[in-house]
């Protein structure tokens, strides 16, 4: 049996790794935000041991294996995440909405996940690469914790603007038969199970390709948290290099108006 380094009462009473959001020290750089100094003492290491101590959910890497996320999933119980979430969510709230914790949105729900990379044993889908959102039936925001050190450059989160349409996640080259790449895309993803040997990074022309165009790029940097909406498209950069990878996302997620009351056909 697995002894956790903190008992839940001790940690739900004393909140021991984020500094509170006030004290966090951060920069923007036009689509996200890098905060830095937002751990108590210990508080990093406690994290890292704690998460150590559960599994983790998804390989990602057996055939059968349908999820676009080339990384292995992790996930944490409830009570240990809620009050990193909630971090996140006071900081998107002030710095974003320009309001304070207090403000409710629609049907608001914490969100998190981790992602493990290990380059021997990354089997992915042959669209992996591809960006995505992480919220495609929701509006959201998501805070990246980075566990893992590497060298500036060799390890980022690339953002991108897409020239099209995207419903719920989704780019119009998948869903509209019309489109020059529609034909392209299902022969090219087939049943959605069609893996990969070793992770596979979005070129610059396969960008074009498909409609996107990169506009930022985020550094994975070891202790820091990248905090961005979490419906720009997005995707990760891996040097070849890179042995090994090691994030948490914390976030939360609410439902637009948009999507609430949608707007209705008046007759002319």
């Amino acid at each position: 049996m697995i002894r956790l380094p903190i008992s839940k009462r001790v940690y739900t009473e004393t909140k021991p790794i984020f500094k509170p959001v006030s004290e966090w020290s951060y920069t923007y750089h036009s689509k996200y935000w890098v905060v830095r100094d937002i751990f108590k003492e210990g508080g990093l290491d406690l994290f890292k041991e704690i998460a150590k101590s559960y599994p983790i959910v998804d390989t990602n890497n057996h055939d059968e294996d349908h999820d676009h996320n080339p990384f292995m999933v992790h996930h944490l119980p409830y009570w240990i995440t809620e009050p990193l979430c909630e971090a996140v969510r006071e900081f998107v709230i002030r710095e974003h909405f320009g309001q304070g914790p207090e403000m409710e949105l629609i049907d608001e729900r914490l969100s998190e996940w981790g992602n493990i990379y290990y380059r021997d044993e990354c089997r992915p889908l042959v669209n992996s690469y591809i960006p995505h959102v992480d919220f495609p039936d929701d509006e959201g925001w998501i805070g990246n914790l980075w566990l893992s050190e590497h060298e500036e450059g060799k390890t980022t989160t690339n953002i991108y603007e897409y020239k099209g349409e995207i419903d719920q996640g989704r780019y119009d080259f998948q869903l509209d038969p019309r489109h020059q790449r529609y034909k392209e895309w299902h022969e090219w993803v087939g049943d959605g199970r069609n893996h990969t040997e070793g992770f596979q990074n979005l070129s610059g022309q396969k960008a074009f390709h498909w409609g996107f165009r990169q506009i930022a790029k985020a550094p994975c940097e070891y202790g820091t948290m990248t905090i961005y909406n979490g419906n720009i498209p997005h995707c990760p950069f891996v040097d070849d290099s890179v042995e090994y990878r090691w994030s948490h996302c914390f976030g939360f997620k609410y439902k637009s108006l948009a999507k609430v009351f949608k707007t209705q056909e008046v007759p002319v």
